[in-house]
């Protein structure tokens, strides 16, 4: 097994988290209604 990825593959794991976790955030303000003009 090669494990000289392993810390490039672990970086891009930790951002992947961060926007899946951003997109959560971002679902529920819509969901919310924030960002809606006139409300």
């Amino acid at each position: 097994v090669d494990t000289r990825l392993a810390g490039r593959f672990a970086r891009i794991s930790y951002i992947k988290a961060g926007l899946v976790a951003l997109m959560v955030l971002a679902a529920t303000a819509m969901a919310r209604g924030y960002g809606v003009s006139g409300n």
